[in-house]
């Protein structure tokens, strides 16, 4: 018999209260607590509710006979994103090539995200530090397939994008680098 599964094991396990997310969402959460578990003389390990997978695309399967968990994705999800960056690529094109091309065009908003030039964007801020509550009001002071002045800058972990709407105020948005690139879209921003 193995000595460690027969001795005495003085584990520490207990939720924690840090936020977790997960596509964006926070799943640190009542009734699907994460725990935090100390194994004596190894590393803290964060343990979170694994129903929770299918927000990344995974499906997780209880098979009561073999009492075993099988999380598996969705074959066709890769083919799916890369059809996404083969849209996006000839998109990018298109505007390139499109007679008096200025600025970004605004497409409308997908899931409380701004999108422009087919690249989705957070706020992250606006004139005298308003806070945004309801981000369709906000998307209201722009129009549909209109180009708006901006410009894009960033740090080394995140890309800024300056526009101006059509109340004439600066409009700041966010996206992390590492999330541009995952898309596919980091290179051919300006």
């Amino acid at each position: 018999m193995d000595y460690y599964l027969r001795r005495s094991n003085n584990f520490k396990v207990y939720p924690i209260d840090i936020p977790i997310y997960l596509s964006g969402e926070n799943i640190n959460k009542p009734p699907y607590k994460a725990l935090n578990y100390h194994p004596d003389g190894a590393h803290p390990v964060v343990y979170a509710p694994i129903s929770l997978f299918y927000k990344v695309g995974a499906t997780v399967h209880w098979d009561e006979p073999t009492h075993t968990i099988n999380i598996s994705t969705n074959e066709f999800l890769e083919d799916k994103l890369i059809a996404l960056k083969a849209h996006i690529m000839a998109y990018r094109e298109i505007l390139k090539n499109t007679v008096g091309y200025h600025g970004s065009r605004f497409n409308g908003i997908v899931d409380g995200k701004f999108v422009f030039n087919g690249i989705w964007w957070d706020i992250f801020k606006i004139p005298n530090g308003e806070i945004v509550e309801d981000k369709a009001t906000l998307a209201t002071t722009f129009t549909v397939g209109k180009y708006y002045e901006s410009f894009i800058d960033g740090t080394s972990s995140s890309i800024y994008h300056y526009i101006t709407n059509d109340q004439g105020k600066e409009i700041v948005f966010h996206r992390l680098r590492q999330s541009l690139a995952a898309e596919g879209v980091l290179d051919s921003l300006p």
